[in-house]
């Protein structure tokens, strides 16, 4: 994958972190575990950004190790896969 794909796939990272902040702000716990529409968005948005960043070039995920991109894209793994 080019590295000049990088910069498009962090705007869909932000993007997705931002619609999570803003579905849950002023949400508490027992709202998620209750509200099935948030539910489904905070969800949605969880395996986008999972995607998004398996899509950034190793040597983005690299450069800034800093950051746990592998935990992300297990997250993602498991959401997509394990359905119960």
């Amino acid at each position: 994958m080019s590295a000049d794909r990088d910069p498009a796939v962090l705007i869909d990272i932000s993007n997705a972190c931002q619609l999570l902040l803003d579905f849950t702000k002023d949400r508490s716990r027992a709202d998620l575990d209750s509200d099935l529409l948030l539910q489904s968005a905070v969800l949605h948005q969880l395996l986008l950004l999972g995607e998004a960043v398996r899509r950034l070039t190793s040597n983005f995920r690299a450069d800034h190790s800093e950051i746990d991109w592998q935990g992300y894209i297990g997250l993602r793994n498991v959401l997509i896969h394990q359905y119960d």
